[in-house]
């Protein structure tokens, strides 16, 4: 009796630590997913604001061109 309480025991601490470690491998299977997600997010991120830099430069440019142009052609009118 005592050999198969001890049995039963120890049947009911493996299948607890199985079905433990089964959520804790979900979980971080989650987990990798969302930091997947969170990676991607980022680097979506960092490429619109890129994407913005390079049109703002171009922008900058262009004016400055335009400005020049503007200033050649006020001193020639001078």
């Amino acid at each position: 009796m005592l050999q198969y309480s001890i049995k039963k025991r120890l049947q009911f601490h493996l299948y607890s630590f199985l079905i433990t470690n089964i959520f804790l491998r979900k979980i971080r299977k989650i987990n990798k997913g969302m930091r997947m997600r969170r990676i991607m997010f980022i680097k979506n991120e960092v490429m619109s604001s890129i994407k913005i830099n390079t049109l703002s430069n171009l922008i900058l440019s262009l004016l400055r061109k335009i400005y020049s142009q503007l200033l050649i052609i006020a001193i020639v009118k001078i």
